[in-house]
C-alpha cells in the first residue's frame, strides 16, 4: 500500500476515521483538539494509507521549535498513529511511521518525539524511552489562599497576549506564536483558569 499526503478533499475522510478510532462517542473532532497539527499549514506532514476510499492507517508529524537554556532544537512531533482494527498486522503502521521519520529528515529536524506506551514496537525505529507524562485530575474549584491578592477566573475569553507573556517566561519551552494561543483557546471542552493580580490587573498564572 502507498503512503499518501492528503489533498483538501481528504480532510473529512481522515477526520471521520480518527474520530471513530480514537474518539468514539466524543462531542468534538480530533482536529479541533489539535488545531496546529491538523491545520492547513501542516497538511503536508499528515500521512495516511487508503484503499477503496477507506482510510486504513494514519499518523501526523508536526515540526516544532523547542528552546532550552543552551540551544534551539527543531523537533518532529509524531502522533495520532492508528491503524484500522480490521487491518492491523499488515505493516501499515510501520510504513506510516517511516514516512513521518523521512519527513523529519527532509525538514532537518534534530530529533523526533513520539507519544506511546508501545515501546517494544517503536524501538525498532530507533526510538528510546525519554521521559514520562503525568496526568493531574483536580476536583473542585481553584481558590486563592486567604489574604491572597489575586482573583481566579474560569473562562476561555481571556487575552491570548497575556497568556503568551506568562508562557514566554519559561526557560524550557516550545516556541509559540500568538495565533497558536488563539487556536488553543478555542479547543472544545477546555477549562481555562487564570489568576489575576487585583492591584495591577496583570496575569500571574494560568492553567
Amino acid at each position: 500500500m502507498e503512503v499518501k499526503k492528503p489533498d483538501t478533499q481528504h480532510w473529512k475522510q481522515i477526520d471521520e476515521f480518527l474520530n471513530q478510532t480514537l474518539r468514539p462517542g466524543s462531542q468534538w473532532n480530533l482536529s479541533e483538539e489539535y488545531p496546529i497539527a491538523f491545520s492547513e499549514k501542516n497538511r503536508g506532514n499528515i500521512r495516511f494509507i487508503e484503499s477503496e476510499n477507506k482510510v486504513l492507517a494514519h499518523a501526523v508529524m508536526q515540526p516544532s521549535l523547542i528552546r532550552t537554556h543552551y540551544h534551539l532544537f527543531k523537533v518532529g512531533l509524531i502522533g495520532s498513529v492508528v491503524t484500522d482494527p480490521q487491518n492491523q498486522g499488515k505493516g501499515y503502521s510501520k510504513q506510516i511511521i517511516q514516512s513521518c521519520l523521512d519527513a523529519c529528515k527532509e525538514q532537518k529536524c534534530d530529533f523526533s518525539i513520539l507519544w506511546t506506551d508501545l515501546f517494544n514496537f517503536y524501538s525498532k525505529f530507533g526510538f528510546e524511552i525519554a521521559g514520562s507524562e503525568i496526568a493531574l485530575q483536580i476536583d473542585g474549584k481553584f481558590q486563592p489562599e486567604n489574604g491572597a491578592d489575586v482573583k481566579i477566573m474560569e473562562t476561555s475569553q481571556v487575552s491570548p497576549q497575556a497568556l503568551l507573556k506568562v508562557y514566554n517566561q519559561h526557560n524550557l519551552k516550545t516556541v509559540r506564536h500568538l495565533s497558536d494561543i488563539e487556536k488553543y483557546l478555542k479547543i472544545p471542552n477546555s477549562k481555562v483558569y487564570t489568576a489575576w493580580n487585583k492591584q495591577t490587573n496583570n496575569l500571574e498564572a494560568y492553567c
